[in-house]
């Protein structure tokens, strides 16, 4: 592997990360505890989490896993590896942060103007 293409991954897996804790601290700070039910495997696991107290980040994990499988067998392995990368690391900021916050958020929710700032 030459070094520009080591420095490329280095790159990509930083901006994995990083990119994953920002939408993670997001979900688990303003989304979650506004009760914002957005659309895709966030909005139903923020559902779940409030109609059943389980953790946003691991029902969104285990919403993932089949879909996650079937892009893989669609798109290749590849897709395949960032795909669950990113997934895993999007599941495990959104819990950390949640844990962290008990998914509270910073603002009281008391009025509907709350709700929108966190939109």
């Amino acid at each position: 592997m030459t070094d520009i293409n080591h420095k490329r991954l280095v790159l990509e897996a930083l901006y994995l990360v990083g990119g994953t804790a920002l939408a993670g601290f997001a979900i688990a700070v303003f989304i979650t505890p506004a009760k914002i039910a957005s659309g895709g495997v966030n909005g139903v696991a923020t559902i779940i989490y409030h109609l059943t107290g389980w953790d946003t980040g691991f029902v969104m994990l285990c919403i993932s896993v089949p879909l996650f499988l079937v892009g893989m067998s669609i798109f290749g392995k590849t897709y395949g590896v960032r795909s669950l990368a990113g997934t895993l690391f999007l599941s495990i900021w959104v819990s950390l942060f949640g844990q962290l916050t008990d998914y509270n958020g910073f603002l009281p929710y008391i009025d509907r103007m709350d709700t929108l700032l966190s939109a």
